[in-house]
């Protein structure tokens, strides 16, 4: 039987619809993860804190984010929730194709993206409601500032509030740990060598964060002058971590906690 004009009308607009979602899709990963997170469920707006620890490898990231869940929840009462952006790429590489040279994994543009596209997920799943949230990563004030302008593009409130937090550490003290980590590993390796190796890492990650989004070619984005598209900034506060120890920064970024979190302990 003939299809009739108006089933054909109707069927080529479904497919272009179809078709525009996907093309959608694909132009702009983050306002799908977005709409998608935020559109599964009613949810409470800005109803708990989000707290990303930034910065590059050995900047005291994971260290500091230990002490801070130590304090909070044990001293304090708070329900708080960590996660580590690096631990899950490397976890992820030890499981399917990843390689590993002198204990530092390459990078997978393919895969990067879709756990960055994860670890963006896991910030606005509104079942953190009621918890302090700390991940840590490289990349979560870029992460940030995308999850941020694609709730505003698509008109939905974000359910926690964000507030990034960089850490900053002179190159030769930041080298210096790295290198205990790989003489750990590799008690032959020489300073030389092992100087090499981070090097060559850390300009293999600046080519692949800017591979994977073009928008942050040439930018650093381990600065304060690192800033939404309007010049607002998108670091809430940035911990010089060189001169100090690990419990002196915590205790900045302790009492800012305390000074902004809207979540309540538990009793």
């Amino acid at each position: 039987m003939a299809e009739s004009l108006i089933d054909f009308i109707k069927h080529k607009s479904y497919n272009t619809i179809i078709m525009h979602e996907r093309l959608h899709d694909i132009r702009d990963p983050f306002e799908r993860i977005v709409q998608e997170t935020l559109s599964a469920k009613e949810y409470e707006p800005h109803s708990f804190d989000v707290y990303p620890l930034v910065g590059r490898s050995s900047t005291g990231k994971s260290t500091i984010q230990g002490i801070l869940q130590d304090w909070l929840s044990i001293r304090d009462g708070y329900d708080v929730a960590l996660s580590s952006a690096g631990d899950t790429i490397r976890q992820h590489q030890r499981e399917t194709t990843g390689k590993q040279e002198r204990g530092h994994y390459q990078r997978q543009i393919g895969v990067d993206q879709k756990l960055d596209l994860e670890n963006a997920k896991m910030i606005i799943n509104q079942e953190n409601a009621g918890k302090i949230l700390i991940p840590e990563g490289k990349l979560l004030g870029f992460l940030t500032m995308k999850i941020t302008l694609a709730a505003e593009k698509l008109q939905l409130p974000l359910p926690c509030n964000i507030h990034p937090i960089l850490l900053v550490a002179d190159d030769k003290i930041r080298y210096a740990r790295e290198y205990e980590k790989l003489h750990t590993n590799n008690p032959i390796i020489d300073t030389t060598r092992a100087l090499s190796i981070i090097q060559n890492k850390e300009h293999g990650e600046d080519r692949t964060f800017s591979t994977i989004y073009p928008e942050l070619h040439m930018k650093d984005i381990y600065t304060s002058d690192f800033t939404y598209p309007n010049g607002e900034k998108i670091y809430q506060l940035e911990i010089p971590t060189s001169s100090h120890s690990a419990a002196f920064s915590a205790r900045k970024i302790y009492d800012y906690i305390h000074n902004t979190t809207v979540t309540q302990p538990t009793p």
